[in-house]
Parts: structure tokens; sequence; C-alpha cells
């Protein structure tokens, strides 16, 4: 009995998740939201080329959380960004940046 009480308390722990980036498309800056639960040991936004080269990393804290990326160091064109948790890809977005 003790185990499905935990099976079901486990079930409405908030899942992870990535938002869509805004504003999008962009040229300065754009805001990427997210939540990581306080559960994930680590947790990290991942930036891709469209190429698929790994443009940059950056570490995500638990909770609700938000990244702002400047365009100022990235060629215009097409990115991808994931949310990366405890080794899991949880969710792939793109992002269009112009000039």
């Amino acid at each position: 009995l003790l185990a499905a009480n935990i099976g079901i308390v486990a079930s409405n722990i908030p899942k992870a998740r990535l938002e869509q980036n805004a504003p999008n498309p962009f040229s300065e800056n754009t805001t990427i939201r997210f939540y990581v639960p306080p559960t994930a040991k680590t947790a990290a936004i991942e930036v891709n080329a469209a190429d698929g080269k790994a443009w940059k990393s950056f570490n995500a804290l638990t909770g609700n959380g938000q990244l702002v990326i400047g365009a100022g160091s990235m060629s215009a064109g097409t990115y991808t960004y994931s949310l990366v948790v405890d080794g899991e890809r949880i969710d792939t977005r793109t992002m269009v940046i112009t000039r």
C-alpha cells in the first residue's frame, strides 16, 4: 500500500519542460523559459547550429528558469536548442536569428 502511495505522489511532480523562445525570429536578444524538477541532478540547455554542430551549452538550475541569449556572437540563421536533464533530451525547439 505504501509503494502505491509513493507512485501516486511521484506522478504529481511536474515534468521538465522547455518553452519556445520569444521573440522568434530575433536580431538582438531572445528569452528561453524552462522548468527543471527539483529531483534533477543535472540540467543544461544545449544550442546547436543548423549543421548540428554544438554552439554553446548553458547549465540550468532546478525550478522555473529563463535563459537570455544575445545574437551578437551568433551568425544569422537557424539554431536548435534542447533541454537535457540527467542525460535525457527532454525537448528540442528551433530559433531563428535575423540581421
